[in-house]
């Protein structure tokens, strides 16, 4: 603070600079209401009634409610009218740079990049995916994801297995069990046999047996011209069927014996098998049935 202002400070106060000083604080709050309210034309300045126009004829003397209004982003009085504008056009420019200045700031921080995003709220979890503090997804947890669905894909491929085999099983235990029943009849139909055991072996192409031909019924188990077994039908293609005649006998307590001493009875026994010779490890079905002789 210079020499000069301290000197002033140690005098009295003065009345003329002080009027001074209210007079100039007055000139800036009218200046201030002349840029905030548009004033009448017909109204002339500094008249000391800045809301004259507020109570012209034109105007109702009710008490109303101050609703401002908003016209290109400028406040406007009720009071405002487009004439005034028209008419003084030095304040309608003045209100036109104070809007300027006041939209200079926002234009600003909006070309920089300083107004926040409006962003849409999201749910807990989805705003931890979107954001990308989410951690992902570990290597144990991927082979351990991995082999459960290898677990659950061989189960279900294994009861595929089982379920094609079944039933593959149940086909061919069906064709064999109509094989045999169709031997069975006709061993059963024939009324010629050996005095001993005998046996024969028939597929769709070939058939053979443990006794050559002969002269009925003491040589052989057909007759070579007549009563050879028949070749099994095209339905049957890959089966083999062996049919085995065998003395049966009883004892006396009623205990079979095979083979036994009565000649009358024979046990016939239909083996079928899933191969064109007879092979054990392909036995399908097994019938057996009882021949009587007198």
């Amino acid at each position: 603070m210079g020499k000069s202002n301290l000197q002033e400070l140690g005098k009295p106060e003065d009345p003329g600079r002080r009027d001074q000083l209210l007079k100039r604080k007055k000139n800036r709050n009218v200046t201030r209401l002349r840029n905030l309210v548009t004033l009448s034309p017909s109204l002339p300045v500094g008249s000391g009634e800045p809301f004259a126009c507020c109570h012209s004829e034109r105007v109702s003397r009710s008490p109303e409610p101050f609703t401002p209004r908003h016209s290109e982003g400028v406040l406007r009085s009720p009071c405002h009218s487009e004439r005034s504008e028209e008419s003084n056009p030095a304040q309608g420019k003045l209100r036109e740079e104070s809007h300027r200045s006041e939209q200079a700031p926002r234009l600003k921080n909006l070309a920089q990049g300083k107004l926040r995003d409006r962003r849409i709220p999201l749910r807990a979890g989805s705003a931890k995916a979107f954001t990308g503090n989410s951690k992902g997804i570990s290597l144990i947890e991927v082979v351990i994801a991995l082999a459960i669905l290898g677990i659950v894909a061989v189960a279900f491929l294994g009861g595929l297995s089982t379920a094609f085999k079944a039933d593959i099983i149940a086909d061919e235990r069906s064709v064999a069990q109509s094989l045999a029943q169709s031997q069975m009849e006709y061993v059963k139909s024939e009324g010629l046999y050996s005095t001993t055991a005998w046996s024969y072996t028939v597929t769709t192409s070939t058939r053979n047996s443990s006794n050559p031909p002969g002269s009925p019924p003491d040589d052989g188990w057909w007759d070579p011209a007549n009563n050879k077994p028949p070749l099994l039908s095209s339905d049957y293609a890959g089966y083999c069927a062996e049919v085995k005649a065998e003395d049966f006998d009883a004892d006396g307590d009623g205990n079979i014996e095979v083979p036994g001493d009565d000649e009358g009875i024979r046990k016939i026994t239909v083996t079928v098998y899933h191969s064109e010779v007879v092979d054990e490890d392909e036995k399908v079905f097994t019938l057996e049935d009882y021949k009587v002789n007198r």
